[in-house]
């Protein structure tokens, strides 16, 4: 199996973030279902979430009634949603189109979103300096997971980023404070170096895959399975690995591949 350089495995896991659809706020939606025409935008596009992501309907019937609320409600929140919905399932065309939709709108999420696929060129030419531009303008207000972009740019260092590692300790470390998952993951994994700190980095690692961090995720499942750090528990360990195929994360669809491969060569 290929094995990727860490920018790579970055990479992979920020594509995984155009995939990621949100819990709901609502358990049980079916009552809700019934007087949908009644509720406000908010909870109707919740209502929707929550059906979306219930398995036990037909997956045909829910996607396709799911969209129909958003499309109706068509406010910022829902237009995030239906992008997201087009980028798990494989159109990347309309996932961009209805982006810039929930941009227009003003929609957050969305103008992060638009920063992952400026930087990694996912239907639009790649291009940092624009990328960096974007985090920027977020990180000014405050958005965690654009504070943390920033605080890589200034690590990484770029024409019109001019490298600054203090700088960027700071920004990163203040994301971590503010509750941004990729800096929560990585904080995590810096924290399993030193002894008396392991069990924090632990802590870090299980709230950053509770966010669906597919690199935290990722990582469960592979101790969950040695059993090493953590006690192993390979049922865990297989929910883990699940949730990152399903957003396919490349490590987790290649592990998974192989694994099939070998099953049938056995």
């Amino acid at each position: 199996m290929e094995k990727l350089t860490p920018q790579q495995l970055n990479y992979e896991a920020f594509k995984c973030e155009l995939r990621v659809m949100p819990f709901s706020e609502i358990t049980d939606y079916q009552p809700l279902l019934e007087k949908i025409d009644t509720l406000d935008a908010h909870t109707k596009n919740q209502v929707a979430l929550a059906l979306y992501r219930d398995k036990k309907q037909k997956k045909e019937t829910r996607v396709n009634q799911a969209l129909s609320i958003w499309n109706k409600v068509h406010d910022a929140e829902a237009m995030s949603l239906i992008s997201t919905a087009y980028f798990q399932h494989y159109d990347k065309e309309r996932g961009v189109s209805t982006l810039r939709e929930a941009i227009a709108l003003g929609s957050v999420t969305a103008q992060l979103r638009a920063g992952y696929c400026t930087l990694m060129g996912i239907g639009v030419r790649p291009d940092l300096d624009k990328a960096s531009n974007i985090f920027k303008r977020l990180a000014k207000e405050k958005v965690p997971e654009a504070v943390y972009f920033t605080g890589a740019l200034y690590m990484m260092g770029s024409d019109t980023t001019p490298k600054d590692p203090e700088r960027a300790k700071k920004l990163l470390m203040w994301s971590v404070e503010h509750g941004c998952k990729f800096a929560e993951f990585e904080h995590g994994v810096s924290l399993l170096q030193k002894e008396d700190t392991k069990s924090e980095g632990i802590k870090y690692i299980y709230k950053a895959a509770q966010k669906q961090e597919v690199r935290a995720m990722m990582w469960l499942a592979i101790e969950l399975a040695r059993g090493t750090i953590l006690p192993r528990n390979m049922a865990e360990s297989q929910n883990y690995m699940e949730q990152c195929y399903n957003l396919r994360f490349l490590p987790a669809v290649n592990a998974i591949n192989e694994a099939l491969k070998s099953t049938k060569k056995d």
